[in-house]
Parts: structure tokens; sequence; C-alpha cells
């Protein structure tokens, strides 16, 4: 049996639907982002970061086909794009809460379980995508959650606002390319 991670924040909701799934032997369609403290919701985010860039590299190494040389190169600008992210929001979650907000263990295995439901999808650029729609929610949900708890701070609104933009970003090169394989 998986063990659950003990916040309660969106990839926890993912090791929670695990636990039902392999009880039960069927998959859940219920939504991934639950609520939680702001250290929940940037330490989450931080996770899917940190998955998005080991998914990206992997993408980048793999690249094959008539469009391999495109594509090595964006995985390889996608993975560069995350870098500055995960550095940043690590910074500022330590800032906010100290050093448990990046504790290693709890965020391999937010990790783990991120990486392990985008595997799922064979095509490295639907699996892209899919983890970007993934990291929208995200910060979507974090910053309606800590503008509402009246714990934003200019620097954190222009941090998650830069980030969704450059995601976005991200989202537009990956449809592109999708198009040209289709």
């Amino acid at each position: 049996m998986k063990r659950a991670i003990s916040s309660r924040g969106a990839i926890s909701k993912i090791a929670q639907e695990e636990n039902e799934e392999a009880e039960k032997s069927e998959e859940s369609d219920e939504s991934m982002v639950s609520g939680g403290s702001l250290e929940e919701y940037l330490g989450d985010l931080l996770a899917a970061l940190r998955a998005q860039y080991i998914n990206y590299q992997t993408s980048h190494w793999i690249a094959k086909g008539d469009c391999f040389y495109s594509e090595h190169l964006m995985f390889q600008r996608l993975y560069g794009s995350v870098t500055d992210q995960i550095d940043t929001l690590a910074e500022k979650l330590i800032c906010f809460k100290d050093e448990p907000s990046v504790d290693m263990c709890s965020q391999t295995e937010k990790i783990h379980l991120l990486c392990k439901k985008w595997a799922d999808i064979d095509c490295p650029l639907e699996r892209g995508l899919e983890s970007e729609k993934f990291v929208q929610k995200l910060i979507e949900e974090a910053y309606e959650e800590i503008t509402k708890s009246k714990e934003m701070t200019l620097g954190l609104d222009d941090f998650l606002m830069a980030t969704a933009n450059s995601h976005e970003e991200n989202m537009y090169l990956l449809k592109r390319s999708l198009k040209k394989i289709k």
C-alpha cells in the first residue's frame, strides 16, 4: 500500500487518489487541486515545476523522428525556462515559512507522483501540454487562495503572474509543435 503525503495540497490529492485506486482498482476523476495554506500551495507548485523540469529534460534527451532537432531544442528551452522559477520559488518559500517548505523527502514524493502520472502520456508534446495545464491550475488556485488569505505580497504576486505568463508561452510552443506533427 502506498503512503499518503502529509500535507493537504494538490499533489497530496494525487497520492490520495492513487491509494484509493489501488484499493478499489478503479480510476478517480476528481479534481487534483484542493485547499491548503500558503506553504502547501507554493510547495505543490515547487514540486510541479521540479517534475516539469525532469519531464522536459527527459523529453529533450529522447527526442527523435522527423522533428528531432526542433523538438530537442524546444525541450531544452522549456526545461531551461523552469530552472530560475524553481530557485526563486524555493527561496520565497523559505522566506515565508522556513526550511520545511522545501523538505527534500516531501518534495521528492510529490515529484515522483507527478512524473508517474505524466509518464502515462506517450507523446512528449502532449505530456508537456498536460503538465502546463496542471501548473496553470496550481498557479491560479494558489493566487486566488493566497490573495483571499491576505498573505499575498507584491513580490509573490509578481512572481506568480510572471510564472503564469511564462507557462502560457510554453503552452503555445507545445501546441504549435503538436500541429506540425498532426
